[in-house]
């Protein structure tokens, strides 16, 4: 799941952690905790916070993260 959603932020694309859920397909698997793994990609620093927000589909302000320049390094290791 992390890789999944690490792999989703490639190309400078950034999500809210619900938006990131929708378009990797992860929302819909049952009993699937994307966003405890956004929140470990985040901890480890190959995910961050840009400073923008937007809205959920609950109206509430969700945070947009971006691939860090440590998340493309890795992503780059495991390619090699």
């Amino acid at each position: 799941q992390r890789m999944i959603l690490l792999r989703a932020f490639v190309g400078g694309k950034g999500y809210t952690d619900e938006e990131a859920g929708e378009v990797t397909g992860l929302a819909k698997k049952p009993r699937c905790c994307y966003w405890k793994r956004l929140s470990e990609l985040r901890a480890e620093g190959l995910i961050a916070p840009t400073g923008d927000y937007a809205k959920s589909s609950a109206s509430e302000l969700q945070r947009i993260c971006r691939l860090t320049p440590k998340g493309e390094e890795y992503l780059r290791s495991l390619d090699n």
